[in-house]
């Protein structure tokens, strides 16, 4: 089942060790897009119980920030 991560990009925080903030999961891409409130704000298909790599990634495969550009 595919599913739709929303995240807001922050500036990279050492103290709280933040760079990005969840907003919701979404059924329809149609919906994540419709909760971007700002052009910080992007969008990643997830598939449920699928695991990623086990190493650190600079961004989710497929993310987007549906207010600046089209989807991939």
């Amino acid at each position: 089942m595919k599913l739709w991560l929303v995240g807001q990009y922050r500036k990279p925080d050492p103290v709280a060790n933040v760079a990005w903030e969840f907003q919701g999961v979404f059924t329809t891409k149609e919906k994540a897009i419709a909760a971007c409130r700002a052009e910080h704000y992007w969008v990643a298909p997830v598939e449920l119980d699928q695991e990623l790599p086990d190493k650190t990634m600079a961004e989710f495969p497929g993310m987007y920030y549906p207010l600046l550009e089209k989807a991939p």
